[in-house]
């Protein structure tokens, strides 16, 4: 029967255990990478932690609220309620002036854009967006229909005062003025009332069988126009629509 003999060599090949701690030993040392390896002493040694930047700086600041905490708040509370009311104050007042800019700004925008839509429409020059020319020496449609019918002239004079009224009603905005549009584009957009469009279309027949059909008007025909002129003037005065 075999028996165990204490102290017996290790299995070959494998190292010794001293072996194994001094080969450990002389890692450490070549190395020179561990800070916390004392090579003469081969024992752990203390290492000294450096904070990053970021932690230098944040430190002062860190004890400075953290002395916040120290203040006598009963002194401190009204002038903290004092700073922020200041500070809303101060946001308030920056959006009042931001808004009352934007306000302004519009305004001005739609009173430009409403001037020049007015001028557009020719108050300067009435005829220029007419289909056929009135001349333009010609500034006041009316007042040029009124002379020719004076003089007797009723053929033109209805000229004028059919272009008169196309002028009126576009500048009310019940039709589109434009050059290429037709007669009966306009009457159609007079339409949703009734009485302005029977009175528009009495004198668009008397026009067009003057301008295009090449007959003399006689003054009971013009007249039958020019006589409703105030009608006219006071559905455009109630909105035309």
């Amino acid at each position: 029967m075999s028996r165990v003999i204490a102290g017996a060599p290790a299995e070959a090949g494998a190292p010794h255990p001293r072996d194994a701690v001094a080969e450990g030993r002389e890692a450490l040392s070549e190395s020179g990478s561990y800070p916390w390896y004392d090579p003469e002493r081969d024992n752990v040694r203390s290492v000294e932690l450096r904070d990053g930047w970021l932690a230098r700086w944040l430190t002062p600041v860190a004890d400075w609220l953290a002395g916040l905490w120290n203040v006598n708040w009963s002194f401190a509370r009204p002038l903290a309620w004092l700073a922020w009311i200041a500070i809303a104050l101060l946001l308030a007042g920056l959006a009042y002036l931001f808004i009352r800019a934007f306000l302004e700004r519009e305004s001005l925008w739609g009173e430009s854009t409403g001037k020049s839509s007015r001028h557009h429409r020719g108050s300067l020059t009435p005829g220029a967006s007419l289909p056929w020319d009135v001349g333009t020496e010609v500034h006041d449609l009316l007042a040029a229909a009124r002379r020719h019918y004076e003089k007797g002239d009723y053929s033109k004079a209805i000229v004028y005062f059919f272009s008169h009224q196309l002028v009126e009603l576009d500048r009310h905005q019940v039709i589109r003025l434009a050059k290429g549009r037709t007669n009966r584009q306009y009457l159609a957009e007079t339409a949703r009332n009734r009485p302005l469009e029977s009175l528009v279309r009495r004198t668009m027949v008397a026009f067009e069988e003057v301008f295009f059909g090449g007959r003399r008007l006689s003054r009971e025909g013009f007249e039958s126009c020019w006589t409703r002129l105030g009608e006219f003037d006071s559905l455009l005065a109630q909105g035309g629509k």
